[in-house]
């Protein structure tokens, strides 16, 4: 059932309505929000239903807020929607440890469910047969390596900083760089003058389904993010998808529970992406590794993909128990 979005009071209001609709109909036992507004709805339609709520909390509204210069009374109101979300949920839901700890931090809950950001396997498994294949058709030497980003372009996945270190890696090491982002670049002139310094660099916008190709076909994925609270709480689906191709990891300090992981599991490396003479090296050290090791590396990335609740499969058998209210 849908409605129209028209402003967030209409939508409240449309959304209670459609929720008694719904549960006079069908009855509900179970609504899931990863919203604080509909949340919200949920807190008046409760009135009239004895329906549960699963709150997925996926991220810090009041940390973005800040970030985004809104007032004062603007955060404290966010917060307040946010415990109002958590204190009529029967169960919480969050995308990794960091976050868990933190809403036990600053919004007292004890037991929130931890489903991090997830793939399914198959698509890279079918990738990982074609690999060899696929490289020659894009011109790739087999003895090369390639260092691969698939994703948005916004400023916290600083793509001008991973760039920068391209260029150097690509010059002086034998190595292919390949970049898929999420929309064209045709008119961001300052990536593009970047882009366009990178030697061999295979540059592409494609369809989400061919992107296990791409990653199947790379040995090293980047993840880099900036220091901040968001980025703190986070679980990119990146990193789901790089662990499913049996990728190395080169990521950032402080990005939820990927970083603590790609150090603790010898996933891959951290570097500091404003440092350039830092993370060239520790980039350069993972690629003479990968050379000798590659497969150690397919290895430790597909354990952590079973091991770590990255494969959306794993997700059925946890939603199952919550449904059931049998989760613990």
């Amino acid at each position: 059932f849908t409605f129209l979005d028209i402003n967030k009071y209409h939508n409240i209001l449309k959304a209670i309505k459609v929720l008694k609709n719904v549960d006079r109909e069908y009855g509900i036992r179970w609504i899931y929000s990863r919203s604080i507004w509909s949340a919200l709805a949920f807190r008046f339609f409760r009135v009239f239903s004895k329906a549960n709520l699963i709150f997925d909390f996926r991220g810090d509204l009041v940390a973005e807020s800040s970030a985004n210069g809104d007032s004062l009374v603007k955060l404290v109101f966010l917060k307040y929607l946010v415990k109002m979300a958590i204190a009529c949920s029967s169960v919480v839901l969050t995308v990794s440890n960091s976050s868990a700890s933190f809403l036990k931090t600053n919004y007292d809950v004890l037991n929130p469910i931890v489903l991090p950001s997830a793939v399914y396997r198959n698509p890279y498994n079918k990738a990982l047969l074609m690999a060899k294949e696929f490289r020659n058709s894009l011109g790739i030497i087999d003895d090369e390596i390639v260092l691969i980003y698939a994703g948005g372009t916004a400023h916290y996945q600083m793509l001008p900083q991973m760039l920068m270190i391209w260029k150097v890696l690509a010059a002086e090491l034998n190595v292919r760089c390949i970049l898929l982002t999420n929309k064209s670049l045709g008119n961001d002139s300052s990536i593009n003058s970047l882009i366009s310094l990178v030697p061999g660099i295979i540059n592409l916008s494609v369809d989400l389904k061919e992107i296990p190709l791409y990653l199947g076909a790379a040995d090293i994925g980047f993840i880099l993010r900036e220091q901040h609270q968001l980025n703190n709480v986070a679980s990119p689906v990146k990193f789901a998808e790089y662990l499913a191709a049996g990728l190395a990891i080169v990521t950032s300090p402080g990005v939820g529970d990927i970083s603590d992981l790609v150090q603790k599991q010898n996933l891959g490396t951290l570097i500091n992406s404003n440092d350039l003479i830092q993370s060239v090296s520790a980039c350069s050290q993972l690629i003479h590794v990968i050379r000798n090791n590659k497969k150690q590396f397919e290895k430790r990335s597909h354990h952590a993909f079973k091991e770590g609740n990255w494969d959306l499969n794993s997700h059925a058998v946890i939603w199952k128990k919550i449904l059931q209210n049998n989760i613990n």
